[in-house]
């Protein structure tokens, strides 16, 4: 399970994120949130792929994801002599504008080194060795030696490869089996959709949660979840949420504060964001992450409570790291509650 990430970059980005179900990243105009939102992004979206032709989203920058283990892990990959007491792995990805480095590493230990650049693809430590292609983010090319080259040194280090290779397919299983979603920064979609479908990101815009919500509302497993979120919708005047069929188009239907049912009418800004939030957040499973750049989109104090109260009943096994422009909204929340935590750029 993934437990922090970390980001350094030379434009000024810098921020270490000890994974909560809700982490709010803060900080002045300019100061690079939106940036760290979409690093992570960029990072998460490309992981088992060749990145040279793409690297420049990244910038001179470092990015750490700490990962924890346990025993089972440690002995598949006995070459490397872990200890029982390292019960974490640090993944680290730096880029200098020019070439790629890929560190797997304990806290005191270094157990893999890969690099890249237009001259070379190579394997340099524990052994130094080609690689067919170190430009590959955690991919199961990135330790595979090409044929016919340093035979005799593979041969004589072939278990300390084997372990190498072990290592770097459970980094990579373990960032592509928690899924990273992207929303923002706006969240611009209509009450209706055309069609019904399975749904598991709803695009940055929201795109997909009327389709997404539906198929919520149809799924019994989904009860407690869509129980929370009609509760929150009351509170904010919004009563017997439901999506169904009407003139041949997926609708959303509500009744409004004067008791007035609506269907298909135009959503107020701050209920397309707490829908697509919410909704993205239900289609997650356990350890999977939420990226959202501008959370704070049209929420006055009254939205944002119940916003934050709605995440934090349903981001319990599960992760949420927001971009917050208003930092007057992030000290309404009470920060002694284990679930939020705050990061400042």
């Amino acid at each position: 399970m993934i437990v922090s990430l970390s980001v350094e970059e030379e434009n000024g980005v810098s921020a270490t994120i000890n994974l909560m179900p809700v982490t709010l990243i803060t900080g002045t105009p300019g100061s690079g949130k939106s940036r760290l939102i979409n690093i992570l992004w960029s990072t998460f979206s490309n992981i088992g792929g060749n990145v040279k032709a793409k690297i420049n989203w990244l910038g001179r920058v470092s990015i750490m994801i700490r990962a924890g283990i346990n025993n089972e892990i440690a002995g598949k990959i006995t070459g490397l002599e872990l200890k029982d007491t390292e019960a974490h792995l640090e993944y680290i990805i730096e880029h200098n504008g020019r070439s790629l480095r890929q560190i797997i590493k304990t806290r005191d230990k270094t157990l893999l080194v890969t690099e890249a650049d237009d001259s070379r693809s190579m394997i340099t430590h524990p052994i130094e060795a080609p690689v067919t292609d170190a430009w590959n983010l955690a991919g199961e090319d990135t330790l595979r030696v090409p044929e016919g080259e340093a035979s005799v040194l593979i041969s004589s280090n072939e278990e300390v490869l084997e372990s190498s290779r072990a290592l770097m397919n459970l980094i990579r299983s373990e960032l592509l089996n928690h899924k990273v979603h992207m929303l923002g920064p706006y969240f611009e979609y209509e009450s209706k959709d055309q069609s019904l479908s399975h749904v598991e990101s709803l695009g940055k815009n929201g795109e997909g949660a009327i389709r997404a919500l539906a198929e919520i509302f149809m799924n019994p497993k989904f009860d407690n979840d869509v129980g929370l979120l009609r509760k929150a919708m009351a509170k904010l005047g919004y009563r017997s949420l439901r999506v169904g069929l009407f003139n041949g188009s997926l609708t959303l239907g509500f009744r409004d504060s004067k008791g007035i049912y609506r269907i298909g009418a135009q959503l107020p800004c701050h209920l397309r964001t707490i829908l697509a939030v919410s909704t993205q957040v239900i289609l997650m499973n356990r350890g999977d992450i939420l990226l959202v750049d501008n959370l704070d989109y049209c929420m006055s104090n009254e939205t944002w409570d119940v916003l934050m109260g709605l995440l934090a009943d349903l981001a319990r096994d599960k992760y949420i790291i927001a971009e917050v422009h208003n930092y007057e909204l992030v000290r309404r929340i009470n920060l002694s509650n284990a679930v939020y935590s705050v990061v400042s750029t």
